[in-house]
């Protein structure tokens, strides 16, 4: 049974049966300060706003950078409450998401695929020179070269 509920049923006890506060209080194991103090209703409902509309502005604050733009705003407030108050209104800071990185790929200019193995080409180049005096002599050059 709520606490609203319990102070309606106690009223009707008192007067019903013409009984005590405390005699009904105690029958309804209810405390009496919790009768006699009704809620206050709204009574932060400004204040939920201006959290509410500071962290839209602000997505990337925490309650203690708010706590601090109310403060500069002259609100008369804890950074404790502030903190209840985001937690209850389900207000998270949103997290910066990271940049993906591509896989493979280098951003840099200066780095070059250095050519692999399997991918030289064996390039073979012959032929004759002439040396003075008259005789010629055969030349064999191996070169690797990537395609």
């Amino acid at each position: 049974m709520s606490l609203a509920s319990q102070r309606i049923v106690s009223d009707y006890l008192r007067s019903t049966f013409q009984v005590s506060e405390r005699r009904s209080c105690r029958i309804m194991s209810l405390n009496r300060a919790t009768k006699r103090n009704k809620p206050k209703a709204n009574l932060d409902q400004e204040l939920r706003e201006e959290i509410h509309r500071l962290s839209f502005r602000y997505p990337r604050f925490g309650y203690r950078k708010i706590y601090y733009k109310l403060k500069e705003a002259d609100w008369k407030v804890g950074r404790e409450r502030v903190r209840l108050i985001r937690k209850q209104e389900g207000l998270q800071v949103i997290n910066k998401q990271k940049k993906k990185r591509l896989l493979g790929k280098s951003t840099t200019k200066m780095s070059r695929k250095l050519p692999q193995k399997r991918d030289m080409l064996k390039v073979e180049f012959s032929g004759t020179i002439e040396q003075p005096g008259g005789s010629n002599e055969k030349v064999t050059i191996h070169r690797n070269t990537h395609y």
